[in-house]
């Protein structure tokens, strides 16, 4: 097996078995841009998201940003196989036994509306939502998870003043959490 020494990228069957991996599925594997192997780069995965897109046969991908979210909720990112748009997410997140409530009427996100992402902090805060609650915010090529009080559980493209326009928030929590 490669270890982080070896600077070899390329993965082998040996690799591929020790990790599980279904090889039945093509999957292109990108190549991680540090020094250490893509074995050791796929166990990091499992602790917290994919470190880079993962681009299948058919074009679909699994992503960084919305990998980081679903390992929040300790969903690996072996037990799905796409995660880059919101009904690929809230699928995965309701398959994992999570409650998905949109709150776009809520905090006036659609219908030509789109606060920023600092505008949705502000709103979060305003709502009734439960300690345990958490927000997924949809952005444009982007996802991010924040808490009951509008800050930010997990971003992997952080921004100082973050005026991106959100396109979708859901709130996320345990079904015996959420008051419709």
């Amino acid at each position: 097996m490669n270890d982080a020494n070896n600077n070899s990228n390329q993965i082998t069957k040996q690799d591929l078995d020790d990790l599980k991996i279904d090889k039945s599925k093509p999957i292109r594997i990108v190549k991680v841009k540090t020094p250490e192997s893509n074995v050791a780069a796929a166990g990091r995965w499992v602790r917290g998201g994919v470190s880079s897109h993962l681009t299948h046969g058919s074009g679909r991908q699994k992503t960084v940003c919305t990998s980081a979210v679903l390992a929040n909720f300790n969903i690996s990112p072996d037990s799905y196989h796409y995660s880059e748009n919101r009904s690929t997410v809230i699928g995965v997140l309701r398959r994992n036994r999570w409650a998905v409530r949109s709150r776009k009427s809520a905090l006036k996100v659609g219908k030509g509306k789109h606060p920023s992402v600092g505008q949705i902090r502000a709103s979060i805060r305003k709502l009734d939502a439960p300690s345990t609650a958490r927000f997924y915010v949809s952005i444009k090529g982007h996802a991010m998870l924040l808490d009951y009080q509008g800050r930010t559980i997990v971003d992997t493209a952080p921004r100082a003043r973050d005026r991106r326009p959100v396109l979708d928030v859901a709130l996320v929590d345990r079904q015996e959490n959420i008051n419709d």
